[in-house]
């Protein structure tokens, strides 16, 4: 990885009209991109333009991201470009269940036009992941155009995370904390939205536990006649559906008023 200093020192300052382009590379699961163009804004950083150009017939999902933005110094844009795609892959996360592995920086060198360019990376850069649904022009460009709540970060991070284990308790908190921290309410919302959900009798409380509850707290808590092991394998039955219901808590939360807007929403 090649640090700011090694970048302004092989590219002195060029003119107004020129700008940075920073590259990443990123691994989505779960959503398939159309070929697309469309400007993205913010309060708190340069413009640029998205362009997005799948790899055709194929189920790697491995990109290159391009976000060619005008500044002239290259920490700066960098800093800039990192905004714009950590708030581009939260809307997709939040609105389309998208899962992002990873983004990596690439590197970052002068060029003369701005935009943010989207490519596949080389087959070698990351593994293929499988594909389940392809987002249309329109689903991408209204979901760039919808407020950002403040938790949508939270959400990627979450959904984002290679342990099963992890990704359903973050999963879990994330819906606890949208529930204002009462395990009673996230079984309210859970049995809102899935009627059948499983229910046991809590071992401890005169009250039944949805699924969710059960296994969040056989980690949390010692109960007797569980296992680690046991619990990892539910966990990963469930783990899915406990994604969608902690993407609904978020939008519900945000439309309802009692979440906030992130700032760099764009206008």
């Amino acid at each position: 990885m090649t640090d700011d200093s090694a970048i302004r020192d092989r590219h002195p300052p060029a003119d107004a009209e020129s700008a940075w382009e920073v590259i990443f590379e990123v691994q989505v699961e779960g959503v398939r991109f159309p070929s697309l163009t469309m400007p993205i804004q913010s309060e708190d950083y340069e413009p640029a333009t998205v362009r997005i150009e799948p790899k055709s017939a194929t189920k790697d999902q491995c990109f290159r991201l391009t976000c060619s933005i005008s500044d002239a110094d290259g920490s700066a844009a960098r800093t800039s470009a990192t905004a714009h795609l950590e708030r581009f892959l939260d809307r997709i996360t939040l609105h389309h269940g998208a899962r992002f592995h990873d983004f990596r920086f690439v590197c970052c060198t002068r060029q003369l036009s701005d935009g943010i360019t989207i490519i596949p990376a080389p087959a070698t850069a990351m593994a293929s992941v499988h594909v389940v649904r392809d987002l249309s022009q329109d689903e991408l460009l209204n979901t760039y155009q919808t407020p950002l709540p403040t938790l949508a970060g939270t959400l990627r991070h979450a959904w984002a995370s290679s342990d099963v284990t992890v990704r359903f308790l973050l999963l879990y908190q994330l819906v606890l904390l949208v529930c204002n921290d009462s395990q009673d309410e996230v079984d309210a919302f859970i049995r809102s939205k899935m009627p059948e959900v499983p229910n046991t009798p809590s071992p401890y409380k005169p009250r039944d536990e949805t699924v969710f509850t059960k296994l969040r707290n056989e980690i949390a808590h010692n109960r007797p006649d569980t296992s680690l092991a046991s619990t990892r394998r539910e966990m990963s039955q469930w783990v899915e559906q406990l994604g969608s219901l902690a993407r609904q808590a978020v939008l519900e939360t945000f439309e309802a008023g009692t979440c906030g807007q992130d700032d760099q929403t764009p206008v």
